[in-house]
């Protein structure tokens, strides 16, 4: 006999001695705490029993048949107790390391009526679903919860829940949300990431700037876009509401793309010449203004025209050459591509955001640059000629002595 088949040998005869006699409660669901060992081993996280064993057997091998069939009942039943966790005080017991044996019954109770009886699982009161979404991240198996994807997908489940767990994790000073990479990550969340993604972006103060960032992202793709603007004015005019210099930044930004002539100035004013703020400013633009980004914001002339003279003097027009590293660097590209999105774009207020960029006394340094976009913009509003791609368009510049080459002897000949 093998040392596993002695333990499972000697963990039935104890569980049959110690149960037989306690079967109408463990039909009940009454006690978590003798479940919770019987909802492991469903679960599969019993790493001596084989995960191709179907869940109800790996109960049988703790118990006799009379035990295991009144635990897999009671796994059921527990599922109508009034005293399961709500969703916030699973995330603040997680958030302090602490768990509830009630939550992987839940997980096996509803994995062992879905195997059983699947209509049953919608008549569930919702509060029971959303607790077990909840248990699902919190209290983590390596099970394929079946039920899950469905809860997960209907909104009006899945948002309550989500509100409160995150709430309860935040407001424990937690450094993770269990689940939210996942939901932000996939499209066929978008109702559910339209519900829970404004509260997290307002009440997380203390999350990664870095995930700050991919939900302000999230954010501007899934949730309305009035909202998210009331959002940004409210918490920028409340003294307290950032205080935090870089996630002002985003909340301006922000601001600023879906309220630009009510932003733009207070944007400006914010971020002056001040290196470390354009960086990410120019960063997050780019990233917002790409093809594939989905974000349903529409970059106006003028908005290009803001953007450049707030980012544009920080990087003056120059072609480095150093050696077989030669070219222009990213930031001062990402610059002219701005610079070429309002050369070549039919849009008709084009030539008005290119003349009121000439006259920003800052942006002399750039005087060809926009010389030559006046000169295209001409041509594509009346000639309705084909516009140059980027590449095409700098080589013009460059060819024309349109982009100052700045060279000292500490370049490579």
């Amino acid at each position: 006999m093998s040392d596993s088949d002695y333990t499972f040998e000697q963990a039935r005869k104890e569980n049959d001695e110690r149960l037989l006699g306690q079967l109408d409660t463990l039909r009940n669901g009454a006690d978590m705490q003798v479940l919770e060992p019987f909802a492991r081993a469903y679960l599969g996280m019993f790493y001596e029993i084989e995960d191709a064993i179907a869940p109800a057997d790996k109960v049988a091998m703790l118990a006799n048949q009379q035990v295991s069939e009144a635990v897999l009942s009671g796994f059921v039943a527990a599922l109508e107790r009034d005293d399961i966790l709500t969703p916030y005080e699973i995330g603040a017991q997680l958030a302090k390391h602490e768990s509830s044996p009630a939550g992987y019954v839940l997980l096996a109770g509803l994995d062992r009526l879905m195997q059983t009886e699947p209509d049953k699982v919608e008549q569930l009161p919702q509060t029971v679903l959303q607790s077990a979404i909840c248990f699902h991240f919190a209290n983590q198996t390596d099970h394929q919860d079946e039920w899950f994807d469905a809860l997960l997908t209907d909104a009006s489940i899945s948002a309550p829940a989500l509100n409160g767990f995150w709430q309860g994790l935040i407001n424990n000073d937690a450094q993770m949300l269990p689940g939210l990479r996942i939901i932000i990550a996939d499209s066929k969340y978008a109702d559910l990431n339209r519900e829970v993604l404004l509260p997290v972006l307002i009440h997380w103060k203390n999350c990664k700037l870095k995930t700050f960032r991919e939900l302000v992202f999230a954010a501007l793709r899934y949730v309305d876009h009035d909202e998210f603007l009331q959002a940004a004015r409210d918490l920028l005019n409340d003294e307290n509401g950032i205080k935090d210099e870089s996630r002002r930044l985003y909340w301006l930004a922000i601001a600023f793309l879906l309220s630009p002539e009510e932003f733009a100035q207070h944007m400006a004013n914010f971020i002056g010449r001040e290196k470390q703020k354009v960086l990410p400013l120019l960063d997050f633009m780019m990233q917002v203004g790409a093809k594939d980004a989905d974000t349903g914001v529409e970059f106006t002339p003028m908005m290009d025209a803001q953007l450049l003279r707030i980012i544009a003097p920080i990087f003056p027009p120059q072609e480095h050459s150093y050696g077989h590293m030669g070219g222009i660097d990213v930031n001062s590209r990402n610059v002219m591509r701005l610079f070429h999105k309002l050369a070549t774009t039919s849009h008709p207020e084009a030539p008005e955001a290119l003349k009121w960029l000439a006259n920003v006394r800052v942006m002399k340094i750039y005087k060809p640059v926009i010389k030559h976009a006046e000169r295209l913009q001409k041509k594509i509003q009346a000639e309705n000629i084909t516009p140059p791609d980027f590449t095409t368009y700098l080589d013009g510049l460059a060819k024309n002595d349109e982009l100052v080459q700045r060279r000292n002897r500490f370049d490579l000949k």
